[in-house]
């Protein structure tokens, strides 16, 4: 009995030592959770991420444009406003064209097309004619004053909505400096289908001038599109979690109001301060306490997010590798030929920085970028600056387009062959990525003001 009492003493007391010791402590031992389910909640205004608009254009008259018959009639649109732009913003795109296919609306050519390219999940939308889109007018006073009236309780009729006047515009400078707050927010109402039914929900708008002295206005294509209003969604949702004895927030931001298409994310310490500095979408991996975790999924309503293990993910979904395309790992390399017929393969690049557009002529931000990147090639194509357009378009509008807007770098389609697109990851548009003379990956999703001054401070700093 004495024999059996001392070993368990010796046994206890041991256990107690190692407990301490930092290779056996709780920390060390306890492994990170296979999958992390974060609740968030709705916040208004653009938080920790950067500020990035959308061109406001006027409703097209083209009948033959696809999304001609997608727009809500309206009623009570003013004859009293000169220069009058009339449009809507749509909060949710993917239920808008799943709608509108389903009543006629959207031919069976486009809607397959818009599967192929966006990768729906139809399994979350519904064939209801859902409020998705808010009608918006932006014209001239008498007093030359600058009027905004938007449908934010999406009636589709702006005889009951406030009108507003806007302030006068910036410079280029004012505009990207200055910051939205949340006094210039407009909320608006719309519905949502959140998998058992249709939700009512509301979410905020920035509305605003273009940049009067912005580059682009030079340029051809800006005349025949011209831009003279932007606008934004402004929302995000916050949420916090613990991995073992350290607190994180995350912030998400949607890309219209629903979280359905390429939500964002950042992860951030308690006090707010941004960890990575790169926001990730969906597939995409962030590292935690030197644990991968992919961001799996968003919930419709962007009230919960979920994290799992990169190891876990990939094994369930082989066709993903989260990992290849983060910022800091080495450029997925491939090689085919550009729509003039020529050979291309990226690892021949090395030693210059190049820039990868995954794009389309069917993108209007795709579209609106063009400008800013024949500014850019033009001044550092010669410093060893090199740009790679790779559509997921048809041939005839991409060749077109090309030839019209004059753009000179190459561009390789990917209409049918799909196989740089599965590299990448690509599920929205556009997306870019900017590789160093070393072939990795050191920004993604970069463009306008912030692509021209990484390119300065890379070819200047000699």
């Amino acid at each position: 009995m004495h024999k059996y009492l001392v070993k368990f003493l010796f046994l206890f007391f041991l256990s107690a030592i190692l407990s301490k010791h930092p290779l056996f402590s709780k920390t060390a031992i306890v492994l990170a959770p296979d999958t992390l389910i974060i609740e968030t909640t709705k916040q208004k205004g653009l938080g920790p991420f950067s500020k990035k608009i959308r061109p406001f254009y006027n409703r097209t008259t083209d009948i033959s444009d696809p999304w001609y018959n997608c727009m809500p009639q309206m009623a009570g649109i003013p004859d009293t406003l000169s220069d009058m732009y009339f449009n809507t913003i749509n909060l949710n795109l993917l239920q808008e064209v799943y709608q509108n296919y389903h009543v006629g609306n959207i031919t069976n050519e486009w809607f397959n097309q818009l599967l192929n390219w966006w990768q729906i999940d139809t399994t979350k939308l519904t064939t209801d004619m859902l409020k998705v889109q808010v009608g918006v007018v932006i014209g001239k006073d008498r007093d030359n004053n600058t009027v905004l009236i938007v449908d934010q309780n999406n009636n589709h009729d702006f005889n009951d909505d406030q009108r507003r006047i806007l302030s006068p515009p910036q410079d280029s400078k004012q505009f990207w400096k200055n910051g939205i707050h949340d006094s210039s927010l407009i909320q608006v109402e719309y519905e949502y289908y959140d998998g058992k039914g249709t939700q009512k929900s509301t979410t905020w708008l920035f509305i605003d001038h273009f940049p009067y002295d912005d580059p682009s206005r030079k340029q051809a294509w800006f005349k025949k599109n011209p831009i003279e209003y932007i606008y934004t969604p402004a929302e995000y949702s916050l949420g916090s979690f613990r991995m073992w004895d350290r607190e994180y927030k995350i912030a998400v931001k949607p890309q219209h109001a629903t979280y359905m298409m390429n939500p964002t994310l950042l992860l951030l310490s308690t006090d707010g301060e941004i960890i990575i500095k790169d926001p990730i979408t969906i597939n995409d991996y962030i590292k935690i306490e030197n644990t991968n975790y992919v961001f799996a999924e968003a919930s419709v309503d962007g009230r919960y997010i979920t994290l799992v293990k990169d190891n876990i993910f990939v094994r369930k979904k082989p066709i993903i590798k989260s990992l290849d395309t983060q910022v800091g790992t080495d450029a997925p390399n491939f090689s085919s030929t550009t729509i003039d017929n020529q050979y291309i393969e990226l690892t021949a690049f090395n030693g210059h920085y190049v820039y990868l557009d995954f794009w389309g002529t069917w993108c209007s931000p795709c579209r609106q970028e063009i400008p800013s990147l024949k500014n850019v090639y033009a001044k550092y194509k010669d410093k060893g600056f090199v740009i790679i357009g790779i559509a997921n378009d048809k041939l005839d509008s991409l060749k077109n387009y090309v030839e019209q807007e004059r753009i000179t770098w190459p561009q390789i389609l990917q209409e049918e062959d799909k196989s740089i697109l599965k590299k990448y990851n690509i599920f929205g548009y556009p997306t870019t990525y900017l590789i160093d003379p070393q072939g990795k990956i050191i920004e993604k999703n970069i463009r306008g003001e912030q692509l021209e001054e990484r390119l300065e401070e890379f070819f200047n700093k000699n």
